[in-house]
């Protein structure tokens, strides 16, 4: 009887064993792609149970196409989530990696969201669980002025008692450092003969500038162009009024917003230019990815002082009114800034990149205009935040013939606005 119970015994194991290999078997011959195979034994009163099945990685991205991939144009950059997830039903241990088709490209995760796994990997939760993923967001930058390139996403699993053998022909994505919303930033150049040639960042002959890495003042000159990510699907672009080293003030090429008086209610500048700064800080509202102002005029220095009124463009030296703006996204140019920036009462007194996009400024050697009137008025000029106190009705702007002048008639003078905001470097 007992040789009985012992010779059935050694035919379940051999029978469990039997089955196991069949199943491999099926799997291999039947296609099943596997990155692990994992056997699991346990064995209770006597009983032996094996079970043995594939591991497989798995990554999700609306922002990649079905073999993992995104090409990426020249001088571009992008952000794009991807979800490394367990599928399985045992926790696992997982990586990740890319490849690309050139290697002038850089591709990192952020700290908004998950960290991208280690070369060994990271353990996460079977399927259904908590912790079966993380939500990766990388940036793509191609450093390639010519050619766009397709960066390929991968992942390998295993069990999580071994670390993972990372592929020696792929790469880890490592973390960014620095502030992931600037796009692209350019050398400014506004002569048309030099080769390179660079007044809007839409040139061809741009060079790219990397000065926003340098934490020290002035690293990235007046005039820089940013291509700069203000939300998540909007882009625009600025340039550099000031480098103060760890942030940088920018201002919008184009108008943000347009045809608005500085103060509606009365051709008074005693009362700050309550009107359009109200209809840019809606515009502004949603640009979470700028820097809040606190700031106080006639307090807080712009440039040379803190002063609200400027009896011309050199001289501000009163306080024509006083205003306090908290946790503002944006706020307009202070004449002390623009005069700092070369702007006089003179035509074309400014650099070209303070008047481009307003209507009529290629007869001041411009290159793009704004030829599509609002209400039956053309786009040309905006204001500053400066009162004029030579004329009580009258406020500093800059026009579309390049210089910083005042403006009559608050109520009736209908100019735009250019979006001043602080990023970090």
């Amino acid at each position: 009887m007992k040789l009985k119970y012992l010779l059935k015994k050694t035919i379940n194991i051999r029978t469990s064993y039997l089955i196991a290999i069949v199943i491999v078997a099926i799997l291999i011959i039947g296609g099943c792609f596997s990155y692990a195979v994992f056997t699991v034994r346990s064995e209770s009163k006597g009983a032996l149970n094996i079970v043995t099945g594939n591991l497989y990685p798995y990554l999700e991205s609306a922002d990649l196409d079905k073999e993992k991939k995104i090409i990426v144009n020249p001088k571009d950059s992008v952000i794009i989530t991807v979800k490394l997830m367990n599928v399985n039903g045992i926790e696992v241990k997982a990586n990740m990696y890319y490849s690309a088709t050139s290697k002038n490209v850089d591709v990192r995760y952020l700290n908004k969201a998950d960290a991208a796994p280690q070369k060994t990997g990271i353990i996460l939760g079977a399927h259904g669980s908590e912790t079966d993923s993380q939500n990766i967001d990388i940036k793509i930058t191609n450093n390639d002025s010519v050619s766009p390139v397709t960066i390929t996403f991968g992942s390998d699993v295993g069990l999580k008692q071994s670390d993972l053998t990372f592929p020696e022909d792929k790469n880890q994505i490592l973390k960014f450092e620095g502030n992931p919303y600037i796009i692209r930033a350019y050398n400014y150049n506004d002569d048309v003969a030099a080769a390179n040639y660079c007044l809007t960042g839409e040139e061809a002959s741009c060079v790219i500038s990397d000065c926003y890495n340098n934490k020290e003042v002035n690293s990235c000159v007046p005039g820089t162009i940013f291509k700069y990510k203000v939300a998540d699907n909007i882009e625009k672009t600025f340039y550099v009024i000031e480098d103060k080293g760890t942030s940088i003030t920018l201002q919008q090429r184009e108008n943000t917003i347009t045809n608005f008086a500085w103060y509606i209610d009365a051709d008074d500048n005693s009362h700050g230019p309550t009107t359009v700064l109200a209809q840019l800080k809606e515009e502004t509202k949603n640009w979470d990815n700028v820097l809040d102002q606190t700031y106080t005029m006639g307090t807080t220095p712009f440039k040379d002082n803190s002063f609200t009124g400027c009896s011309s463009y050199d001289t501000c030296s009163t306080n024509a009114y006083t205003l306090t703006e908290t946790n503002a996204k944006a706020r307009m140019i202070t004449a002390q800034e623009a005069k700092a920036l070369s702007c006089t009462d003179s035509n074309k007194s400014c650099p070209k990149w303070m008047y481009n996009y307003l209507y009529a400024s290629k007869n001041y050697d411009g290159t793009a205009e704004d030829n599509m009137p609002t209400n039956n008025r053309f786009n040309i000029g905006y204001w500053t935040m400066s009162a004029y106190t030579t004329i009580p009705n009258s406020a500093m702007h800059i026009t579309n013939s390049g210089a910083l002048t005042g403006a009559n008639g608050l109520t009736t003078s209908l100019y735009g606005a250019r979006a001043v905001i602080d990023i970090k470097k």
